[in-house]
């Protein structure tokens, strides 16, 4: 009985991307709180990076990728969201005036 291993041809992988972008992300964060919004430096980056595309099929321009790889991708992500916001929640909290 042989073994068949599967070596992917493919040069992008989502979870590399969202690595950078994470880091992208903690160096942006203080803009991130201040603007309330994730700042354009990171944007920029999701859309060169084609992140925003990860679940869409391949025929409506998506990357159509791996389910496990997108999930990695997410999880990335998502951990560099919830540091951004655990650290904002230690900050004073801002008058509605002030906002």
């Amino acid at each position: 009985m042989s073994a068949t291993t599967i070596v992917s041809t493919n040069s992008f992988w989502p979870s590399d991307a969202a690595h950078e972008i994470y880091q992208l992300a903690v160096s942006n964060r203080e803009e991130t709180e201040s603007a309330r919004k994730i700042a354009l430096p990171i944007v920029e980056k999701l859309v060169e990076s084609k992140l925003f595309r990860m679940g869409l099929p391949k025929s409506l321009g998506g990357l159509e990728d791996n389910p496990v790889e997108a999930l990695k991708a997410y999880e990335i992500l998502a951990n560099g969201v919830t540091k951004i916001f655990r650290r904002a929640r230690r900050q004073p909290c801002r008058s509605a005036k002030s906002l």
